[in-house]
């Protein structure tokens, strides 16, 4: 009886352990990722958000790449506002300026989706996708 005992400590440790290991990976990964995304290494990106699913942290996963996602695509709306703003009003297209702002949003809402959903529905599983700025 006394070595069954000590196989359930042993394998009770042994879980600890792992689970431990499991937080560490974790907190890794996402200080990783977090220092991918402020060095703007895309690559780096990628490779990190392929990691939390695996490591059974989807949502956080989808949500930290979702915010990465938004803050490039916040940075670009931004710099086609201010060129919006800078159009001289007697510039031909000055009517039409801020309607074509709005197409480049969208067209650069649907660009991020089409190229990163198939990233995100590989790793993820289909059905899944990223939000954008809590558009989708």
């Amino acid at each position: 009886m006394v070595s069954v005992r000590t196989d359930c400590t042993s394998v009770t440790n042994s879980f600890s352990l792992l689970h431990e290991a499991a937080t560490q990976l974790g907190a890794v990964v996402t200080q990783k990722f977090d220092e991918a995304v402020r060095a703007e290494e895309l690559a780096s990106v990628e490779r990190f958000f392929k990691i939390f699913p695996l490591l059974g942290m989807q949502d956080e996963g989808l949500i930290k790449f979702s915010l990465y996602l938004c803050s490039k695509l916040q940075e670009t709306a931004h710099q086609n506002l201010l060129v919006a703003l800078e159009t001289n009003p007697s510039n031909k297209r000055a009517s039409v300026i801020y309607a074509d702002t709005l197409t480049l949003l969208f067209e650069g809402i649907a660009r991020i989706s089409e190229i990163h959903q198939p990233l995100v529905e590989t790793y993820y599983g289909n059905g899944r996708k990223a939000t954008y700025c809590g558009i989708i």
